[in-house]
């Protein structure tokens, strides 16, 4: 069984019983567009791990800073951030892919859909990759380690998550 994927890259493969996209051939040459029939749909398909990730990255760090409740603090206002702009995304991602659906054959839009794709696909993985940093940093202040030695290492990880922060949402500010 042919599992689907969702794209609107020109690919060449085959989407032989997948109900969820439509078939377009392109002139001059023929080449085939699979436009999906349900781009809210599309766009929950293709985030999907990403999200998990971020998730996932997001219950760690608040998991590791349970006992320090400005950084739990810090980190659900990230999360709040993060979910903003993942509907800033998802807005522009459907607005341009109901658009490629009536204009399937617009190599232009095509890219300009593979674009938002790529931005998301990074911006998931660099908050990611950063919050596995700040789980890193909370991870040294253990029970057996100083007031002194902890207060370095809590404005570290605030640090990193407002810095973070402020980038989710300058990133959902731009879409």
């Amino acid at each position: 069984m042919i599992r689907c994927v969702f794209s609107l890259l020109v690919v060449f493969i085959s989407v032989q019983g997948c109900s969820q996209f439509t078939r377009e051939l392109c002139p001059p040459d023929n080449y085939p567009v699979y436009v999906p029939k349900n781009c809210t749909e599309g766009f929950e398909i293709y985030a999907k791990a990403y999200e998990v990730r971020v998730n996932t990255a997001v219950e760690v760090a608040t998991l590791k800073a349970s006992n320090n409740i400005e950084i739990v603090q810090k980190i659900k206002e990230l999360a709040e951030q993060l979910n903003q702009s993942t509907v800033r995304y998802r807005t522009t991602f459907v607005g341009l892919c109901q658009s490629g659906a009536a204009r399937p054959c617009d190599r232009d839009l095509q890219f300009k859909i593979l674009e938002v794709r790529t931005d998301l696909a990074k911006f998931y993985e660099e908050v990611s990759g950063r919050l596995e940093k700040v789980s890193a940093t909370l991870t040294q202040i253990t029970p057996t380690i100083s007031t002194q030695e902890i207060q370095p290492i809590r404005e570290q990880a605030i640090q990193e998550l407002d810095s973070l922060t402020t980038m989710v949402k300058d990133a959902g500010q731009q879409k």
